[in-house]
């Protein structure tokens, strides 16, 4: 990681990023990858932050806060939760509604940190998933959840091809026009990492 960070250092520099971590639904090893990101970010600007991407799910209490990313952690860097008002809409992707919250807006780089799984919805889960569903507001996750954008055929497990659901999610880096970069994660049965990738979010999807 440090070598991402060297490589990649005046894209950091003195700019104001968010890291985008998900919630404890998901096993990305809380207490390994946000403080390496924190130590590597902090040798570059002071101006970041952490955002929870809570989706639909609720808040953590501060005991949970603790126990998910130690006490240490949350004493040396901001972090925010996700909350489902604080969001604004930008526009339609594919008729569907995008509100994603303010505090991303404000940013000049985003770092995205997911597991790379199979999804029922998206195909896999990881990528951008955290911005569009994650940061997302109360009528973009009701809508990407609802019976008639979920049984189209395509919206299913392990597929990417023409999936409309993860059509919607590559839009959203395109509307935010930030510079993105995504650490991806994927562990085996044991719950153990066997491999990351920590590269900048190129949209690669095609969008009619």
């Amino acid at each position: 990681m440090k070598n991402f960070f060297t490589k990649n250092s005046q894209n950091f520099l003195n700019r104001k990023v968010v890291a985008v971590i998900p919630d404890k639904t998901r096993d990305f090893h809380p207490k390994i990858f946000p403080p390496l990101i924190s130590k590597n970010l902090k040798k570059l600007t002071s101006d970041f932050s952490f955002i929870i991407a809570l989706g639909l799910h609720k808040k953590l209490t501060k005991k949970e806060l603790a126990q998910f990313l130690g006490k240490g952690f949350l004493r040396q860097n901001k972090v925010l939760q996700h909350c489902l008002e604080d969001t604004v809409f930008l526009k339609n992707i594919r008729k569907i509604p995008l509100f994603i919250n303010r505090n991303i807006l404000d940013s000049e780089v985003i770092i995205t940190l997911g597991v790379v799984e199979p999804h029922l919805y998206a195909g896999f889960s990881g990528g951008v998933k955290c911005l569009g569903i994650g940061l997302a507001g109360r009528e973009t996750i009701l809508y990407t959840h609802s019976f008639n954008f979920l049984r189209k055929r395509e919206v299913s497990l392990a597929n990417l091809d023409n999936n409309p659901f993860q059509q919607f999610l590559w839009g959203v880096p395109q509307i935010l026009g930030k510079r993105i970069y995504s650490l991806n994660i994927v562990n085996n049965l044991n719950k153990e990492v066997v491999f990351y990738l920590f590269l900048k979010v190129k949209i690669h999807l095609r969008r009619e």
